[in-house]
């Protein structure tokens, strides 16, 4: 439940970033008389902050999957380590009464 509101969260930043974005940028190009030199640096400089931020979301975004990727595995491991540990004690307990059921059939049956 809390990994569906970060997967939520991070597509709901990406979406505001970009709307900001746009919206941002035709704001700009409507309201500030400027050349074309220092409009073209300054869309330049929004697009690297703008990447930069992607940059850094996406590394925390991967961060994160690596860790809990690793929980799942661990979790994994102890769920299999249970499993087999019960699987044993079923076998045990079947081969016990397949035992006493010999030898209640065969009372001089001792293995």
């Amino acid at each position: 439940m809390l990994e569906d509101r970060d997967h939520s969260g991070s597509a709901g930043f990406i979406t505001g970033l970009l709307a900001g974005m746009v919206c941002g940028g035709v704001l700009a190009l409507l309201f500030a008389p400027k050349s074309g030199r220092e409009l073209r640096g300054e869309l330049n400089q929004g697009m690297g902050s703008a990447r930069d931020a992607l940059g850094r979301r996406y590394r925390d975004v991967a961060e994160r999957a690596s860790v809990a990727a690793e929980r799942a595995g661990a979790a994994m491991g102890q769920v299999q380590q249970k499993a087999q540990g019960m699987a044993a004690d079923a076998r045990d307990f079947v081969q016990s009464k397949v035992q006493q059921g010999r030898e209640a059939v065969d009372p001089g049956t001792q293995h």
